[in-house]
């Protein structure tokens, strides 16, 4: 059996990077409201965090993370206003997220309604469903 460990201590520590990257280009977007490029940053980041706990099995941790980039999606296509609660419900969403990652870490079980409300918050700004089907094309 292969061990993981290597490979995960490396996704920790990106993952650690990536947060601290996602914090400041959200604390970048007090004063002005994202550009393209932050906002494509910001998926990325999130987008990478996210593909790599998918294959580790981190489902959880996934599945807030799709729920977190459908609503950067979003606001990167120009479908919603990248506004003051737009931006505070993804610091939110980071906190959350950085949440997920030390739970995996730690190999810490959290409640299952860690981040439920935050997780329908997102899917509800982003127009979309609890697992991230755009409401408008007949997914909930």
């Amino acid at each position: 059996m292969i061990d993981l460990s290597r490979f995960q201590e490396t996704y920790f520590q990106e993952c650690a990077e990536l947060l601290g990257e996602i914090e400041e280009l959200l604390l970048g977007c007090a004063d002005a409201s994202p550009d393209a490029e932050t906002l494509n940053a910001l998926f990325r980041a999130v987008h990478s965090i996210k593909g790599g706990g998918g294959a580790f099995g981190f489902n959880d941790l996934v599945r807030f993370a799709h729920a977190y980039e459908t609503l950067l999606d979003e606001l990167r296509a120009g479908r919603i206003a990248a506004d003051s609660d737009a931006i505070g419900l993804l610091i939110q969403a980071r906190d959350a997220l950085e949440g997920f990652v030390e739970a995996a870490q730690t190999e810490t079980a959290l409640p299952d309604d860690y981040a439920a409300a935050l997780r329908a918050q997102l899917g509800a700004a982003a127009g979309t469903g609890a697992d991230g089907g755009r409401m408008d094309a007949g997914f909930a």
